[in-house]
């Protein structure tokens, strides 16, 4: 068991392909096969269930993705902390810039902390942070260099390199508290209410309607607008009420959740670079930082 043969099997589980697997890590496909063979065959245990339509882990594999996440873990930490110094032993500081394009809920709610982490370890670093909308930012990435997405719409794999880092649930939002306990049904609300939406080409918006279905026909809305903040402040306003990040919400006052009776969506939130590309060496440790700051796989 190697620590290579350990990362394409951690590759393998969260990414459920070969091909992907293969890609970010820089190797063969045939060679994640091999791997995964290897692992079978040193712990006499199948850990890949490959009759699925996804790849899957099997109930020995789940567990063995449990240790070897660990392994990875510890492992990038101890190479992050050597990075700073240089062959003779000298510390030596991380610099440089790095450009990223993010949709609104990342790019408000949680790009700001992960970027004082980073540079409380890297204070010389400085980042340069533009917005877009969810649906534009793989095609912004593939037509860019050195540049890192990160959205909540997953690009296809022609498009770029994705990779989830985060989860988010959505939740239904308004001016006032609900009043008792019970729960509202979607039908009642898009019955009793407007809503305040975000404009074409929001990843929160193409969920919500996706999520809606045949229903997201029937929704009368108030006002539309580009960013969340924009829609949470509409909402406290009493213009509507609407469907949003609960990231978002957890930083917000002046608008309460209200109680859904049918579970709403849960997405992912992707990390994103052009297929291939070499990315500064500064972007991508804060690329791989952010992959291993959190991991909702298991």
């Amino acid at each position: 068991m190697t620590l290579k043969q350990l990362e394409m099997f951690v590759s393998l589980v969260e990414t459920k392909s070969f091909s992907k697997t293969a890609e970010a890590i820089f190797v063969s496909q045939p060679s994640v096969s091999v791997a995964l063979s290897s692992l079978e065959k040193e712990f006499s245990v199948k850990l890949i269930d490959r009759g699925t339509r996804d790849i899957a882990p099997t109930p020995a594999g789940a567990e063995f993705y449990r240790y070897a996440r660990t392994i990875l873990d510890s492992g990038e930490k101890v190479r992050r902390a050597m990075t700073v110094f240089t062959p003779k032993g000298t510390r030596v500081e991380l610099s440089g810039t790095v450009s990223i394009v993010a949709s609104s809920v990342p790019c408000d709610y949680i790009l700001p902390s992960l970027v004082a982490e980073f540079r409380t370890l890297h204070p010389s670093v400085v980042f340069e942070i533009s917005q877009a909308k969810s649906l534009d930012i793989p095609k912004i990435v593939t037509s860019s260099k050195g540049l890192i997405g990160i959205s909540g719409y997953k690009c296809s794999d022609d498009e770029c390199s994705c990779h989830s880092f985060m989860e988010d649930e959505l939740v239904i939002i308004s001016s006032e508290p609900p009043s008792g306990d019970s729960e509202i049904s979607i039908d009642d609300l898009i019955r009793d209410h407007f809503f305040v939406g975000r404009i074409s080409g929001s990843g929160t918006a193409k969920v919500f309607e996706d999520f809606l279905g045949e229903r997201a026909k029937n929704v009368r809305y108030s006002a539309a607008f580009y960013s969340t903040d924009s829609v949470i402040a509409a909402v406290s306003k009493g213009v509507g009420i609407a469907a949003v990040s609960k990231i978002a919400l957890s930083q917000s006052r002046h608008v309460f959740e209200l109680p859904v009776a049918a579970p709403l969506p849960v997405r992912s939130l992707y990390a994103m670079t052009k297929h291939h590309a070499k990315l500064p060496c500064v972007a991508r440790e804060f690329f791989r930082y952010i992959l291993n700051k959190n991991n909702p796989f298991f």
